[in-house]
């Protein structure tokens, strides 16, 4: 992971991103970019390494167009560290004396979009789809996904870009993991149902018995809420639009978030 999308457009966009709004400093400052492009082993293709002066907004361009024809994986690397950077110092905070502007964050996420990445309104980087990552890295992507729901962010559910939410590409991810399985059952409580006994989680179809340990009757619950979240589900959505259905409003829906992010880092941590 630690990469970000790079190209044309994304370079000019993050070197606006960057640069100092109207003779006003922004961070990171000029120094700060001196490690950034050093960390992503870009430094040469900095035009400052060659005693040119110029603004941060041509510098970033520069070596960022550099990479995009010269080392493509040093680029992404950098974008990456970049927007760390930014996110670091309030860029993406509206209340930041270094809010870098809404015009410059929608204009990025679009570019990141058409680049198969989400830019959440925060400065995270998200993959729009987790086909053909490796193992570790698709469960690291949900893990992020899990800490946005339970900080009751509605686009935790969202950021896959597709219809399906998070508990369902948890228990997906959860049966690709122990089985191989690629084609799943299209109804949400079976598939739920085969990723907690590939967990050796307890559903309500397991039968308490004597001396039942506290524990099943947790998972058992955690069973039960995920169906009642599911059906609360706007079922029609394309996966850009609002989560739950209209009737849903926002507290409910702020709870819901953070439930779902409870059951499935649940199911992770299990995994």
């Amino acid at each position: 992971m630690n990469m970000g999308p790079l190209n044309e457009g994304i370079a000019i966009a993050l070197g606006n991103m960057v640069d100092d709004a109207s003779g006003t400093l922004r961070y990171p400052s000029h120094s700060d970019l001196d490690g950034l492009t050093k960390r992503a082993e870009l430094w040469l293709a900095d035009p400052k390494s060659q005693n040119q002066v110029v603004g941060k907004r041509k510098r970033i361009q520069a070596v960022l167009r550099y990479a995009i024809d010269n080392a493509p994986e040093r680029g992404r690397r950098l974008v990456y560290l970049l927007l760390a950077s930014v996110r670091a110092n309030g860029g993406f905070r509206v209340d930041s004396t270094n809010f870098v502007g809404r015009e410059v964050i929608v204009n990025l996420a679009q570019l990141f979009r058409t680049e198969g990445y989400v830019l959440s309104t925060d400065g995270e980087i998200y993959p729009l789809v987790l086909d053909g990552l490796p193992d570790k890295d698709v469960t690291e992507v949900l893990r992020s996904y899990v800490r946005r729901a339970q900080r009751g962010a509605e686009d935790a559910g969202l950021l896959l870009g597709t219809a399906k939410d998070l508990m369902e590409s948890v228990a997906r991810h959860v049966l690709f993991i122990k089985t191989g399985q690629t084609q799943f059952r299209q109804d949400f409580p079976t598939l739920l149902g085969q990723a907690f006994i590939q967990l050796d989680m307890k559903t309500p179809h397991h039968k308490k018995v004597p001396n039942d340990p506290v524990m099943a009757d947790y998972e058992r619950s955690l069973y039960d809420m995920a169906i009642t979240l599911n059906r609360l589900r706007n079922k029609e959505g394309t996966g850009h639009g609002r989560l739950f259905l209209p009737s849903v409003g926002d507290t409910v829906a702020r709870n819901a978030i953070q439930s779902m992010g409870v059951i499935s880092g649940y199911m992770l941590d299990r995994l």
